[in-house]
């Protein structure tokens, strides 16, 4: 993609043009899956966009694809990152399948999640608990 550079490297386009890396500023998005599994970071409450929010991250990722992402991105975006709140167990469950297990959650979904593991099931429960006071945190500050 021309003009596209690494969000992680010195140059990426979702960090605030600055002089030095001491005042950068970064900015992402949060996507439906992130969102209801509390799998951000409390720092990323600061600087995050919720157009995205509606969408489940598998839907992000076809969409990438299909408007022609580079796979060495969309790969990118399905790597372990503990500082952002994705864990390495998250990373060795496919997304499709964690999306489902919160689409039920929801109940969004009927299916069932045979697919998924004793193991990976207890662990997406777990992961769901553990960020539930995500969910509930306010988008304004009331005064």
């Amino acid at each position: 993609m021309e003009g596209y550079k690494d969000p992680r490297s010195s140059g990426g386009l979702s960090r605030s043009p600055s002089r030095s890396m001491k005042s950068a500023s970064w900015s992402g998005t949060r996507n439906k899956t992130e969102h209801i599994l509390g799998t951000f970071s409390l720092a990323s409450r600061l600087s995050s966009h919720l157009p995205l929010v509606g969408l489940w991250k598998s839907e992000i990722l076809k969409l990438c694809k299909h408007v022609g992402v580079p796979e060495e991105i969309i790969a990118s975006s399905k790597k372990a990152d503990p500082a952002c709140g994705r864990p390495q167990e998250l990373v060795q469950i496919p997304l499709d399948l964690v999306d489902l297990f919160l689409q039920v959650k929801l109940g969004e979904s009927r299916k069932d999640l045979d697919a998924l593991t004793a193991p990976q099931r207890e662990y997406l429960e777990d992961l769901y608990a553990r960020g539930g006071f995500k969910r509930h945190l306010p988008l304004l500050s009331k005064g």
